[in-house]
């Protein structure tokens, strides 16, 4: 069974910030917030989901990039994230706690895709400057996957 999740997708997806809305869990900052912005899919078993992102960040931890959401302790989101002056690559694993890992992003952050394949309870994440070549940005296990995943 699948099935959308959320709202109706508008034209474009457009926010304004408020009370930095994002996905992180139980880090050396101290808190908990699980009140970012996705639209999703659900679906089961092993599967592909790949976005183009089209983002203009301004501000500090502006975002823009792929989740796949098992339930509020347990997801992975990747994209490009504005950190310190600069747009980076960005990959948070949570299991219960959030990591986050990044590297500077040598491609077009306000134009690129994004993919994650999950196959046999791994998760690979891959980004494309051209939506030809894909190298990969993280790969870990996802034992604790539910039946149902939102990505």
């Amino acid at each position: 069974m699948n099935r959308r999740s959320g709202i109706c997708r508008p034209l474009a997806w457009r926010w304004s910030q408020i009370a930095l809305p994002t996905f992180w869990r139980k880090t050396h900052y101290g808190f908990t917030r699980h009140s970012g912005h996705l639209f999703g899919h659900s679906t089961s078993g092993n599967f592909t989901a790949s976005v183009r992102v089209r983002a203009d960040y301004k501000s500090l931890y502006d975002q823009a990039g792929l989740m796949v959401l098992v339930d509020d302790e347990n997801w992975v989101k990747a994209g490009v994230e504005m950190s310190d002056g600069e747009t980076m690559l960005s990959s948070v694993v949570t299991v219960g706690c959030s990591d986050w890992a990044t590297g500077v992003f040598c491609g077009n952050a306000s134009d690129f895709w994004i993919r994650a394949t999950v196959n046999d309870d791994v998760l690979r994440i891959q980004v494309s400057g051209d939506g030809r070549r894909w190298p990969l940005v993280r790969l870990c296990p996802l034992a604790f996957m539910s039946p149902w995943v939102m990505a």
